[in-house]
């Protein structure tokens, strides 16, 4: 956060030359940002958040490798990735002797290094979070610096000058399980049962309870049926589905985009 901070005090206060990245994100993507000039500035910032990963094969390296040979001084590259710096990562070893490349390790906080964290965060926002919100934050996303200040952006412009509170983490943040629910419901929508297994076998790796996690998809799948249900047919409403069936309009989104493929 500090080096995005500095990098927009100096180059770019406007936030025109800053681009980001996530997982997903391809060559070709990174290398058209890379690559265009600074607009009224001298220096460009491109983010990658968890784009490189930890299963990255030496075929799948070799575009990345020449891409990073490529980018020009008017560029500046941060990469933030959850990889040992002295792993044999394909990537990372190929620069790791280059004088132009610096290695910042960044240790993971503890619940309350990030619940301190995050309350100055808020503050140097000039807003206010509440403890419980703080809690539910945490319960939500975890001590993921790079994953909280998009989340802590997101909640200070929604609070709009009052104090967050825990509602507000509710509404609007979802929890990694959540979101792998969501993106399992995706994924079975599509007909793509091997990403669907893939998550969910994630999240059973990861310590989740197996009844849980099936609760979570029994709930998925009935909203699923009350919209289609609700709209049979009909061009929906999306602000008065939400209210009629008293769910997040975001939730509704979701459903509507895969109802209409079930």
């Amino acid at each position: 956060t500090e080096l995005l901070d500095g990098f927009a005090k100096k180059y770019d206060p406007s936030g025109l030359n800053t681009t980001r990245f996530r997982e997903g994100a391809s060559v070709g993507e990174v290398q058209a940002a890379a690559m265009t000039q600074p607009f009224l500035a001298t220096k460009r910032l491109i983010v990658l958040e968890g784009v490189w990963g930890k299963k990255m094969t030496k075929d799948l390296a070799e575009p990345w490798v020449e891409l990073l040979k490529s980018v020009p001084e008017t560029t500046v590259l941060i990469s933030r990735e959850t990889i040992d710096a002295d792993a044999k990562h394909p990537i990372i070893k190929n620069f790791k002797q280059t004088k132009e490349v610096v290695h910042y390790p960044f240790p993971s906080m503890t619940l309350a290094e990030a619940a301190s964290w995050i309350e100055r965060e808020v503050q140097t926002r000039g807003s206010q979070i509440e403890r419980s919100a703080i809690q539910e934050l945490l319960a939500r996303v975890g001590p993921d610096s790079g994953l909280l200040i998009q989340e802590i952006d997101k909640l200070v412009s929604y609070a709009h000058g009052r104090a967050i509170g825990k509602s507000d983490v509710e509404t609007l943040v979802v929890s990694g399980i959540e979101s792998d629910i969501f993106a399992t419901m995706d994924a079975l929508s599509a007909r793509d049962t091997k990403r669907a297994m893939e998550l969910l076998h994630g999240r059973l790796r990861a310590g989740d309870n197996e009844f849980y996690l099936l609760t979570m998809l029994t709930r998925e799948i009935r909203i699923l049926l009350m919209v289609k249900d609700a709209t049979d047919g009909k061009r929906p409403d999306r602000s008065l589905l939400a209210q009629t069936l008293k769910l997040h309009p975001f939730i509704i989104g979701k459903a509507l985009g895969n109802a209409a493929r079930f």
